[in-house]
């Protein structure tokens, strides 16, 4: 099957990032760490999966320490550089590709952004991807090294935040979620390791993520049954 033209372009923001040595410092999330999954795993995309926007997660804003060629790579394959109004770096593409860094907010700080002067962006904090960070899962794929969230914790996040997305969203993730579970059990995947992360999380959390599992997900309430 021939690729699209996003997944085409989703391997050329790999080089990019590659040749700006920042590959190693990145975490791929959001719909496009689902497409990292499907072809590690020699399988396909989600029936319908198309998506403009492009989550890159910076686990360590300490990292790199030195100064990077990062939004040099990036404009030399068409992205255009400009900030916000609150000097919030943006990334787009005339055909409306967007790509986001983010970086995790820690702590009871009200920061929403961050600069970091070695990549010489500045990007929003969010508390929800702190999960993420502490399980990467670094896949070997198309010759690169890619980091993306374990699969367990990247489903236990959706259903985290399940409560606070709107109506069309909270759709597509649960076709998402439901997607990835079929597509991982045809590689021997456990959901011991669900129930692993899920007792990680705080009491508040897991009530979260319980009540999310029970209306959208029967199957796997008992994996996220309270202890």
């Amino acid at each position: 099957m021939m690729a699209s033209f996003s997944e085409n372009l989703f391997w050329e923001i790999i080089e990019a990032l590659d040749r700006s040595m920042t590959l190693q410092h990145f975490m791929i999330i959001g719909s496009w760490a689902e497409y990292v999954y499907s072809v590690a795993l020699g399988g396909g995309t989600r029936p319908g999966f198309r998506t403009e926007d492009i989550d890159i997660l910076i686990p360590n804003i300490r990292k790199p320490t030195s100064k990077v060629t990062l939004i040099d790579e990036l404009e030399s394959i068409g992205f255009t550089y400009t900030e916000d109004l609150f000097g919030v770096s943006r990334l787009t593409m005339p055909e409306g590709f967007k790509l986001e860094f983010l970086a995790r907010n820690l702590g009871s700080t009200k920061m929403t952004s961050i600069t970091i002067p070695s990549m010489g962006i500045t990007v929003p904090t969010l508390s929800s991807v702190n999960l993420l960070v502490k399980y990467p899962l670094a896949l070997s794929v198309h010759e690169k090294a890619i980091t993306v969230p374990e699969p367990s914790a990247y489903i236990i996040q959706k259903l985290l935040i399940n409560e606070k997305r709107p109506p069309h969203k909270k759709q597509k993730d649960l076709e998402s979620i439901e997607y990835l579970l079929r597509h991982l059990k045809t590689y021997g995947y456990e959901e011991s390791r669900l129930r692993e992360i899920f007792l990680g999380l705080s009491r508040r959390k897991q009530q979260q993520v319980s009540v999310a599992a029970e209306s959208l997900l029967v199957e796997l309430s008992d994996v996220f049954e309270l202890a």
